[in-house]
C-alpha cells in the first residue's frame, strides 16, 4: 500500500478560545515533561500559571506558525509511507484520571500518531515528546506510538516507541500533586531563575534576614563577578592592541592571506527621538504610550 493515500482528514490544529479552555480543563500531552520536572523548554510552575489562567498571553512563534502549516502534509506523508489509516478521535479525557486529557494529532487501529516539525536532527527522541507520546498512549489504551518528523523541511522518519506502564506507578503521583496544586490555586516548587522571577515580580517594603546558604551564594556571586570583571579587563587590553594595529583597515590577515579579524564600519542605527515626539507632539504621545511591567534589579551589595 505505499505510495496510496488514503489520508483524508484535514489540517485539525484549532487553537480557537473553546480549544484553550479544554486545555485548562486538565493536563495535557505536550505538558506532561514540564509537570514531571524533565522539560528542556518549560517549568510545571508555568505550566500551573496557564492552568489558573496567570500566564502572559504569548503569540505563535515561527515555528509554531510553520508546523501548523506543515501539520497535514506530514500526516499525509505518514499515511502514505506506512498505509495505515489515520483519524480524529478527538479531545479525550481520562475515564479514571479525569486531570489526564489529551489531543493527539492522529489515532491508528494499533497506535497513536504524533506529528513534528523540526529545523534540527535528533540525536536521540527529546525527552518532552517521550513523555507526550507515553501521556497519549495510556489516554488511548495502545501500545505503540509513532513520531512522525520532518527534519529542514526535507528529510522525513518515523519513530517508534512502546508504551512504558511501569513509569506510571512515578508519573501518577506527580501529576495528582500538580493537578491538587492547580485546584487549589497552589503554585508548585519553583525550580529556575524564571520562575522565581515570574512568581515575585513586585516587591514589599519589607526584610528578610538570609540563610546561611544565601550567603554563601552571595559570596560565590561577588567572587564570580570579580573574576569576570578581570577577564574583561584583559580582553579590553587585548582588542585595544589589537585595534590599534589595524587602525582604519576593516580585516587584519595572517601571512598566508587568511582573514584572522575584522573591523569594519556598519551603517548608522536609525532611532525614534521619543523626547523629542513627546515635546513635539503631547497629545499623540499620550494617546499611544504605554506602560511595561515592572522590573527588580538585582543589586549585590
Amino acid at each position: 500500500m505505499r505510495g496510496m493515500q488514503i489520508l483524508s482528514m484535514p489540517n485539525k490544529i484549532d487553537h480557537s478560545p473553546v480549544w484553550h479552555a479544554r486545555r485548562k480543563t486538565g493536563i495535557g500531552g505536550s505538558e506532561s515533561a514540564a509537570v514531571l520536572g524533565v522539560s528542556k523548554w518549560r517549568t510545571a510552575y508555568q505550566v500551573w500559571l496557564d492552568k489558573t489562567g496567570q500566564a502572559e498571553p504569548t503569540e505563535p512563534n515561527e515555528a509554531m506558525r510553520t508546523g501548523t502549516i506543515l501539520e497535514k502534509s506530514i500526516r499525509e506523508m505518514y499515511s502514505n509511507e506506512t498505509g495505515r489509516t489515520v483519524y480524529d478521535p478527538g479531545f479525550k479525557v481520562d475515564e479514571e484520571y479525569p486531570f489526564i486529557v489529551g489531543d493527539v494529532d492522529g489515532l491508528c487501529d494499533d497506535r497513536v500518531l504524533e506529528i513534528k516539525n523540526s529545523g534540527y536532527e535528533w540525536g536521540e527522541i527529546p525527552v518532552d515528546y517521550f513523555f507526550q507520546v507515553q501521556h497519549y498512549m495510556r489516554l488511548h489504551n495502545k501500545e505503540l506510538a509513532d513520531i512522525a518528523v520532518l527534519f529542514h523541511g526535507q528529510v522525513f522518519r518515523i519513530y517508534t516507541i512502546e508504551r512504558q506502564d511501569d513509569l506510571w506507578k512515578d508519573i501518577l503521583p506527580i501529576y495528582e500533586e500538580f493537578w491538587r496544586c492547580v485546584q487549589s490555586l497552589t503554585p508548585p516548587e519553583l525550580t529556575n531563575l524564571e520562575d522565581v522571577n515570574q512568581a515575585y515580580r513586585v516587591s514589599q517594603e519589607t526584610s528578610v534576614t538570609l540563610s546561611d546558604s544565601a550567603i554563601q551564594a552571595l559570596d560565590k556571586i561577588k567572587a564570580i563577578r570579580a573574576s569576570i570583571a578581570e577577564q574583561e579587563q584583559t580582553l579590553s587590553t587585548l582588542e585595544f592592541e589589537i585595534k590599534r594595529e589595524l587602525g582604519e583597515n576593516a580585516t587584519g590577515l595572517d601571512a598566508s592571506g587568511r582573514t584572522l579579524v575584522t573591523w569594519k564600519t556598519t551603517k548608522p542605527r536609525e532611532t525614534f527621538d521619543t523626547k523629542r515626539f513627546k515635546t513635539d507632539n503631547p497629545s499623540l504621545y499620550e494617546q499611544y504610550r504605554t506602560t511595561g511591567n515592572p522590573s527588580r534589579p538585582f543589586l549585590v551589595k
